[in-house]
Formats: structure tokens, sequence, C-alpha cells
């Protein structure tokens, strides 16, 4: 049965266009200059996502309201969605934002009152449009947004954008909500959870041969204010060949301005080839330390992989 994703948001906040992009292959330049018209009613559509079959539903933003009043078109959205995901933008929250919160626990009611088990979470769309010197310290607007949102519950929010120099935002939020579906990226993650935490200031991440980031370690105590640089980095690393960047099991520098980090990359195709890269940062290992964290991990998925 296919995992329902359900899209909700005001209009012309972006729902269809991250659907277009994301799920469709849409070239995300063309609807950035032709917006799309407007989504009437709610539409859904099937796709595929590594190993998984999926419905989205994509709803109106012009007819939000009257689906928040509407038992009849609330069940049609709601009923059995396995991720419910309201879009919101970065212009209508600068001008709109104690409606948005509105709006947000107007959800939450709605799915605490009809007992829908299904993840709420939220994306912050269009990103592009905020400074740059802004974007690379987003955690500090999330937690503006935690605040003004007072929530009983911390929702996970996500900052996407559908502009081509940052679209890989939104592939690494999909990726992320996705792969909680599936075991097998599931069981990589405890692993890599298990090695990695043994080792200071360092972080793994597991791409997919899409190129986005299935699996992301911890944080602990990384320096959480390089996070959106480091998938900045992985997505320059994961398009490039190897001669361009990485070499696979060779200890690299890169420079992310206010620090310098060890990196080593492996392959990971021979495992399954829906993966690509293990990418490893360290703020502070050696290369003994980074050699020895990756040798750690091959064993261990190697383990895993022959029990299957």
């Amino acid at each position: 049965m296919p995992k329902k994703i359900l899209l909700i948001g005001r209009a012309s906040v972006g729902k269809t266009s991250i659907k277009k992009t994301i799920f469709e292959g849409e070239n995300s330049k063309d609807l950035i200059i032709h917006p799309l018209e407007p989504t009437r009613g709610i539409t859904s559509s099937i796709y595929s996502w590594m190993d998984l079959e999926l419905a989205i539903f994509d709803t109106s933003g012009q007819e939000l309201p009257f689906l928040l009043q509407d038992e009849k078109k609330q069940i049609k959205a709601f009923d059995n969605a396995d991720v419910i995901i309201y879009i919101f933008d970065y212009p209508s929250w600068a001008s709109d934002s104690q409606e948005i919160k509105e709006e947000i626990k107007e959800i939450e009611n709605l799915i605490s009152r009809n007992y829908i088990e299904a993840k709420f979470l939220l994306f912050f769309h269009k990103i592009d449009l905020i400074n740059k010197k802004f974007r690379e310290r987003l955690n500090l607007l999330k937690n503006q947004i935690q605040e003004i949102l007072n929530l009983p519950e911390i929702k996970k929010i996500y900052f996407t954008s559908i502009h081509p120099l940052l679209i890989y935002n939104t592939y690494n939020a999909f990726s992320e909500i996705l792969s909680g579906f599936l075991r097998e990226t599931s069981d990589l993650k405890h692993i890599l959870d298990n090695i990695v935490k043994d080792f200071p200031k360092t972080m793994g991440f597991i791409t997919s041969k899409n190129n986005s980031i299935i699996v992301q370690t911890e944080i602990n105590d990384f320096d959480i204010n390089l996070i959106n640089q480091l998938h900045a980095k992985i997505h320059e690393i994961s398009q490039s060949t190897e001669d361009e960047t990485l070499i696979s099991k060779k200890i690299n520098y890169i420079d992310l301005g206010s620090k310098i980090l060890s990196v080593i990359k492996d392959d990971l195709k021979h495992f399954n080839p829906n993966f690509k890269n293990l990418i490893i940062f360290s703020e502070s290992f050696t290369k003994d330390n980074l050699n020895l964290l990756l040798d750690n991990l091959e064993r261990e998925f190697n383990k895993y992989y022959n029990k299957k």
C-alpha cells in the first residue's frame, strides 16, 4: 500500500512546484519563471521513491479555510495519511506569522481530535529569498519560529527551496522523511550513530544515487552552525567526479570559512545500488582516527549485509 503524503498550506507557497520538481523532475528554473496555475480541490498522484510507493495528495491553498472546516474534505485529505506537511514560505511568515501560527494550531487540533496517526511536519519554503548570511544560520531562525509557534510538541522544521542552487535542501528533507519508512536506512542510521558517537565533533552521512542525504548521524557536539554548509558541500561532492573533489578513502580538507574540516568518503554502491557515498566530516580528528572510523563502519556494514 502506498505511503500517503499530504501537502497543505496557503495559496502560492509552492506546494505543487515542490511536487513537480522533486517527484516529476520538472525544471525548477521554468517553474520559478513561469508559476503554475493554482491547484483546485484535492489532487492525488502516485510516485516511486527508492523502494517506496507514494501517494502525494496536493491541496488547494485558496480553499484551505474551507478544508479546515469541511469534515468531508478533511476525510479525503487526512484519512490514512502517513505524513502531513504544512508548507509556509518566507514572505508569508514575514507578513503573517501569527495567522500561520493559528493555522498550524488548527491543523494540530484536527489531527488530535480525529486521532490521526501521521507525522506532522513543517516546510519553511523559498529560503532563496533570505539573505545568504542569514541562510548560513538557519538554526537561529528555527529557534525563533519554534518560540513563536509555542506548540505543546516541537515540530520538525525543514528549510526548503526549488532554486537550482538550493533545491538539494528539499531533496534532503524528503529523503530524511521517507527513509524513516525503510527498514534498511533505519538500520544503517543505527550503525552509523553507534560508531560515530565515540568520535567527538564528527558527523557521518549516507547519500543516495540521486545525490540526496538519506542518513545523517545525530549532531551531538558538532558545531550546529556548520550543518547547512555541510549539506551544500555534500551536494557538491555527490555531483562531482572523483578527479574534481574527493578520492575514495583518502583524507581531504575543506574550508568552510570559520573552520577547516577533515573529510573522507567511501563508495556504498556495492551494498545497495540505490546508495552512493558514505561521507565523514570531523572538526578535530587526524588521518589515523578517520581511517579507523571508516574501517569500523565498513566492518559493521559488511556484517549487516552478510546477514541479509
